[in-house]
């Protein structure tokens, strides 16, 4: 009884908190300083676009679905592009991924687009989750098509922009996404990232049709998610049981050739690279780390439920991960 009162009285405070923080819609800017740019329901002029951050909205299968796009300061038309999305955990939005990963500030400097998607809900409260599989929440029990929305925003960025590489990053079950999406759309990603999340599917429902190069960050003290599978202790939303670093790894290696791999230790952190043939394999192990973004900035506002280390930088390591992509 005291650890379901415990688990609403979470929802409540975490939904409460994300509410405030993101109570603008994503058509509002987040800085007063940007221009209202309103919002694009087609294809937007190329030509018009500056520096920035763009709503766009899609009608995918009778729903109508939102995400941002991030144009960097030094945006040419006539330049072709890589695209990192960055998926919200569960019972996030896009307004948290951004403050979690600082993406659009690298970004800026390493000249990419940025996309963030915004999931889907059927709450009262703005908790918007990802069907990854098994998880999460809404999504999966309206049985949400994130893979035909996902399709949906590359064809249209592919409207508006030479696009060259495309990629995926999230927390939790944003990372849960980002695995899905190197099964269902491996023809269309070039690398993904995931973090404190693994796949949700089950290994028989990822059949990927290409290799897609493979980055992990996870805490050995994730509660959430946690680091050797199951169930963990606070998580919330539907019941489930995780599968473990270990297992999700030895998946990707099975799929992607890899035969070994070799160790580095520094700190808390252990560095696996996998030994694998015409791709990449890496998983960043944080003793003692919780449910955050390594790196990232602490309080549930900036998508860290646990205080992230700051021994390692996700967001700068998943860009120079993403750029050796082939």
């Amino acid at each position: 009884m005291k650890k379901n009162v415990k688990i609403l009285l979470f929802l409540f405070m975490s939904s409460l908190l994300i509410f405030l923080s993101s109570c603008n819609s994503s058509r509002v800017k987040d800085d007063p300083s940007e221009p209202d740019l309103g919002v694009c329901t087609t294809a937007c002029d190329v030509a018009a676009l500056e520096n920035g951050y763009y709503p766009f909205e899609l009608e995918v299968e009778n729903m109508t679905r939102e995400y941002e796009l991030y144009i960097p300061k030094n945006y040419d038309p006539l330049k072709s592009y890589d695209v990192v999305m960055v998926f919200h955990g569960g019972g996030g939005k896009p307004a948290n991924a951004k403050r979690m990963s600082g993406m659009s500030d690298l970004a800026d400097a390493e000249d990419f687009l940025v996309v963030y998607p915004a999931g889907t809900t059927t709450n009262i409260l703005p908790l918007l989750t990802w069907n990854a599989g098994i998880c999460c929440g809404s999504a999966i029990e309206e049985n949400i098509n994130d893979t035909a929305f996902v399709s949906m925003i590359i064809d249209d960025l592919n409207t508006m922009f030479t696009i060259d590489r495309i990629f995926a990053t999230g927390l939790s079950n944003g990372a849960m996404m980002s695995y899905r999406l190197a099964c269902d759309l491996s023809d269309r990603f070039d690398a993904i990232a995931a973090v404190a999340g693994t796949l949700a599917l089950e290994d028989e429902e990822c059949n990927p049709e290409s290799k897609t190069d493979i980055l992990h960050f996870h805490g050995t003290a994730d509660e959430h998610a946690p680091y050797y599978g199951g169930a963990g202790e606070r998580q919330v939303g539907n019941e489930r049981e995780d599968r473990s670093v270990e297992s999700n790894m030895d998946f990707w290696a099975q799929v992607d050739e890899c035969n070994g791999k070799e160790t580095e230790e520094f700190g808390n952190i252990t560095h696996d690279t996998y030994n694998c043939k015409d791709s990449r394999i890496e998983l960043y192990t944080i003793a003692g780390g919780g449910h955050s973004w390594p790196g990232g900035k602490p309080g549930v506002l900036n998508g860290n439920i646990d205080t992230p280390t700051q021994e390692i930088n996700a967001t700068e390591l998943i860009w120079e991960f993403f750029k050796n992509s082939n």
